[in-house]
């Protein structure tokens, strides 16, 4: 027998007076705590008290929370499918790729070496730069 059954065939168990109502409207939204609250006119924080203080609360508020787990993962991963079919959805895509192939990597390493001249101004006269600065760099395997 689930947690919730007993719950309802027990009567006496230390929890609020709006326990019950609380735990069908969890129920009821699909165990979404904020809707749930909304509807009971709660706060958040007095559901959060009651399940420190009734361990049976908080065992039932769970269950009832992971009984809806699995129907929000998978709306979500349907949701997930049709949005890396869109042409404009890279990012969803690459997600995809990446949740279907751990090895994927959309980023590759990038090694090279060079230099960079900087120059401030140029003496018409001379035709000689004012001021100049060169820098070298080399990077290796994503190290600058």
């Amino acid at each position: 027998m689930s947690t919730l059954e007993t719950l309802r065939k027990n009567e006496n168990l230390p929890m609020p007076d709006w326990g019950k109502s609380y735990l069908a409207a969890l129920d009821q939204n699909e165990g979404y705590h904020g809707k749930s609250v909304k509807v009971m006119g709660l706060s958040w924080s007095q559901v959060f008290l009651a399940k420190q203080k009734c361990e049976q609360f908080a065992r039932v508020v769970e269950e009832i929370r992971e009984k809806w787990r699995g129907s929000h993962l998978d709306q979500l991963e349907n949701i997930s499918m049709e949005q890396a079919k869109k042409p404009g959805c890279i990012t969803e895509r690459i997600f995809r790729m990446k949740q279907l192939d751990p090895t994927y990597r959309d980023k590759q390493g990038v090694a090279g070496s060079g230099g960079i001249r900087v120059v401030f101004g140029f003496d018409m006269g001379d035709k000689k730069p004012r001021k100049e600065i060169t820098a070298n760099f080399s990077i290796e395997e994503g190290k600058l």
